[in-house]
């Protein structure tokens, strides 16, 4: 009697072995096949190369994107995510979808860029490196608002 209860135990520890072996194997398919949600980070970065302080504000229709402001020979930087939580879209700004800025150098002069042909929005999404720079000639080229420039 003693020999078929410790027979039977050893089964029963050979077949929970075999249980909890396979239930490990299961685990570690299951985890294997989770996928990472989000790829690369991408950095956007504004450059003021002005000696001037800039306040950049982007516009989507009747949205503002929240001001961005960069001191003069500095610069402005945002990570966005891709992925399911992409949002890359926004590049430099709070909203997504930006297709015109204004950039007021002082609050003293104003340079407007729009989605046109004539003016396009270089500055609403960066370059191929997902980058912009403000230089002097922007600033040559802004008009003058005396404090009214938004």
């Amino acid at each position: 009697m003693k020999y078929k209860i410790f027979t039977n135990t050893i089964k029963n520890r050979k077949v929970m072995s075999k249980k909890l072996f396979y239930l490990f194997i299961v685990q570690i398919a299951i985890l294997q096949s989770c996928v990472d949600q989000a790829s690369d980070d991408i950095v956007f970065t504004l450059f003021n190369q002005t000696d001037k302080t800039v306040e950049v504000l982007g516009f989507n229709g009747s949205r503002i994107a929240e001001p961005i402001i960069i001191e003069p020979n500095s610069k402005f930087k945002i990570t966005r995510v891709t992925g399911i939580d992409n949002d890359t879209g926004k590049a430099f700004y709070s909203v997504i979808g930006v297709d015109s800025v204004r950039v007021i150098f002082n609050n003293e002069k104003v340079i407007i860029y729009g989605g046109t042909t004539d003016n396009p929005c270089k500055i609403c999404s960066g370059d191929d490196n997902r980058q912009h720079f403000i230089t002097e000639e922007d600033y040559n080229n802004a008009t003058d608002c005396d404090g009214d420039c938004e």
